[in-house]
């Protein structure tokens, strides 16, 4: 059998540490280029950034960050969560990565991308990072190649934001909209565990007949927010004080960097963006495993 090799841009995230980790657990022998920051970032200045590409001598930057991914079953695009700010916007963080993606595998011979949406991706979507990831979306789908597009609910297990953030703090914020009646009816997540939105990724990029489809990423719960960070500052053992959402917007505006949860988070946890996991379970025979099973029973996931 050939020896299988994917390129992965935004590899230094979450995901995609542990994209590494979950290939080399079920795929074996898997090649993994890693195309960094420094790798892309000339491909935001000049033509190669309105996706009109350099000739060959124009500019060897752009042409070895080509020559890095070539021979690559697909390009794994996880670049582009970003954050709002009240002084930046989500289409440079967002929109040009994929873009730059598209590019890229037009140059080196790359048949596939899979990229990371977001779940409520729409282009009339309130929330500006999921009117964003859709028309990232549309930017993939333009490109002529194969696409699996993936849109993930909150992806969690050790080590993921949430539970980073619980412990870090003398005590774990929650974000409540005020009334806890609202937050039931509205403010559902449905948490997949990092081990299995991977092992979906290396499928769309190892597995998956020539398609152009979009998956839900999801797992088996739909459970509020604010229970969901309860059920883990209780395992931490870390008090959860509760702020609103008014003030939780304005330290994400205002100061994102220190912020407990970007724009991005609120409009997602607000929003309360839930699916049914059976098509992926068709599609890719990975049934994902309840979160919050793992949360009741006293462990992390």
């Amino acid at each position: 059998m050939a020896a299988r090799k994917i390129a992965i841009m935004g590899a230094g995230g979450y995901i995609g540490r542990n994209l590494r980790r979950v290939a080399s657990e079920l795929y074996g022998e898997v090649e993994v280029a890693v195309l960094s920051r420094d790798d892309i970032i000339p491909f935001y200045f000049g033509d190669a950034a309105a996706d009109r590409g350099p000739r060959r001598d124009d500019n060897e930057d752009l042409w070895a960050a080509v020559d890095i991914i070539r021979g690559s079953d697909a390009l794994v695009n996880l670049a582009g969560s970003g954050r709002q700010s009240a002084m930046s916007q989500f289409s440079d963080s967002i929109e040009t990565p994929a873009s730059i993606a598209a590019f890229l595998c037009r140059h080196a011979g790359i048949p596939r991308i899979v990229y990371l949406s977001g779940l409520g991706a729409s282009a009339r979507s309130p929330v500006a990072y999921l009117a964003s990831k859709y028309r990232a979306e549309i930017s993939v789908g333009r490109s002529g190649l194969d696409y699996v597009i993936f849109r993930p609910s909150y992806v969690v297990g050790r080590g993921d934001h949430l539970v980073s953030y619980v412990l870090s703090c003398a005590g774990g914020t929650g974000v409540r909209p005020g009334s806890a009646d609202v937050y039931e009816c509205y403010a559902k997540m449905q948490p997949v565990h990092v081990d299995d939105a991977a092992a979906a990724i290396l499928w769309g990029a190892l597995e998956a007949p020539p398609a152009r489809m979009t998956l839900d990423l999801v797992g088996p719960d739909r459970v509020p927010f604010y229970d969901y960070m309860s059920m883990v500052s209780r395992i931490c053992r870390v008090p959860l004080n509760p702020i609103t959402m008014e003030q939780a917007y304005a330290q994400a505006l205002g100061d994102p960097e220190h912020a407990a949860f970007g724009v991005d988070d609120l409009g997602i946890i607000t929003g309360g963006y839930t699916a049914n996991p059976r098509r992926l379970v068709r599609a890719t025979g990975i049934s994902p495993r309840s979160v919050v099973s793992i949360l009741e029973a006293g462990r992390l996931p």
